[in-house]
C-alpha cells in the first residue's frame, strides 16, 4: 500500500492505478481532491480498457500495446 499524505492533483494514486498497487491519498483542499478524484477515475477506466484489450489480444496472439 502506498501512502501519499499530500495527494495534490493525484499523480501518485494514478501511478498506483497504472502499476496495480493499492494506495491511500490524503488531501485537505477540496479543489485538489476533486481534481485528483477525476484524474484517478479517468485512469482507472483507461486501465480497465487496456486490460480488456490485452486479454482479447492474447486470445488471438496479437499484442496491441507493443509500442507503449
Amino acid at each position: 500500500i502506498v501512502l501519499d499524505p499530500y495527494c495534490g492533483s493525484g499523480t501518485t494514486p494514478i501511478a498506483c492505478v497504472l502499476t496495480n498497487r493499492k494506495y491511500i491519498g490524503i488531501e485537505l483542499e477540496k479543489e485538489y481532491f476533486d481534481i485528483a478524484e477525476a484524474r484517478v477515475k479517468y485512469w482507472k477506466e483507461q486501465s480497465n480498457l487496456k486490460e480488456t484489450y490485452y486479454y482479447c489480444s492474447k486470445q488471438k496472439n496479437i499484442d496491441l500495446f507493443s509500442n507503449l
